[in-house]
């Protein structure tokens, strides 16, 4: 199936005039795309790995910023790289279906980068079920490949598929939504932290807060946005030129919102750290009297 011009000249549009590829993932770019037939084994696939979260959730086996819903956005960008390289996006679209169901597993490899690995260990039997009419044996080794290789270093003997999904996985780090990601597995800690001075107590050894934790993060995001040999696809390197400016912009913005309550409630308290070493004892004396 050939891929269709009007969509291929609709996301060409929303490209040039600013889209940072948030929205080029709707569904009128898609609705023509691929087949029913392909549509069907794409909710097939996906049956497959959210089942493979759901059984980790139940069995305590957290991973932050890459539980399902990181498949859905890397599909969407694989898909729309595709498209908007002339691509068709089906295999792409599957590819990255499948390349982080290896972060649902027990398995001590599923926390680094080999959690590829385990994803086209999880993947492949599933795949070989698949008719040879949608999936020769080329596709799948390709797919699987890519799989297995996405989370490893850029390399000059990447195959196009691993390109291609190597650059839509780092579109979803490398954004906006790297703000709540950064944060997931850490929602024990509080939002915010004073500006100025400590608030000691038991359990902030680390003097660390959600916020500072995605601002730590900032620069390493910004340098990736802008380093053009992390991506590869030309529409890849086009969307991360995009987001530079607009991301710079929204997270001065946090820094001044967060530095501006802060400042206020300190002076509002006159510039003193709040210190409380006996919290449960301090409530106690205060209930008895």
């Amino acid at each position: 199936m050939a891929i269709n011009r009007e969509t291929l000249n609709l996301v060409q549009y929303y490209t040039h005039h600013g889209n940072t590829g948030v929205d080029m993932a709707a569904k009128d770019l898609f609705r023509d795309s691929i087949t029913e037939e392909e549509r069907n084994i794409l909710y097939g696939v996906a049956v497959f790995v959210k089942s493979h979260f759901i059984v980790a959730e139940s069995a305590g086996i957290a991973r932050g910023g890459h539980g399902f819903d990181h498949h859905r956005r890397v599909v969407a960008y694989a898909g729309t790289l595709a498209i908007m390289e002339g691509i068709y996006p089906f295999i792409p679209m599957l590819t990255a279906m499948i390349v982080d169901v290896g972060r649902a597993s027990s398995d001590p490899r599923a926390a680094d980068w080999r959690h590829g690995q385990l994803s086209a260990e999880i993947s492949g039997p599933y795949l070989d079920k698949l008719s040879t009419s949608i999936l020769t044996s080329s596709d799948k080794l390709e797919i699987l490949e890519a799989a297995e290789q996405h989370s490893s270093p850029n390399k000059d003997t990447d195959r196009p598929l691993t390109v291609l999904i190597k650059d839509a996985d780092k579109l979803d780090f490398a954004g906006l939504t790297s703000l709540p990601r950064s944060a997931a597995h850490r929602y024990k800690l509080p939002v915010s932290l004073p500006v100025s001075g400590l608030e000691s107590g038991p359990t902030e050894e680390n003097y660390q807060s959600q916020i500072s934790t995605i601002i730590d993060d900032h620069q390493g995001i910004l340098d990736c946005l802008k380093d053009p040999k992390r991506f590869r696809i030309p529409s890849a390197r086009f969307i991360a030129a995009m987001r530079v400016v607009s991301y710079e912009q929204i997270l001065n913005s946090l820094k001044q919102e967060l530095s501006a309550t802060e400042e206020i409630f300190d002076e509002i308290i006159g510039g003193r750290a709040i210190i409380v070493n006996d919290a449960e004892g301090y409530l106690r004396k205060i209930d008895t009297k």
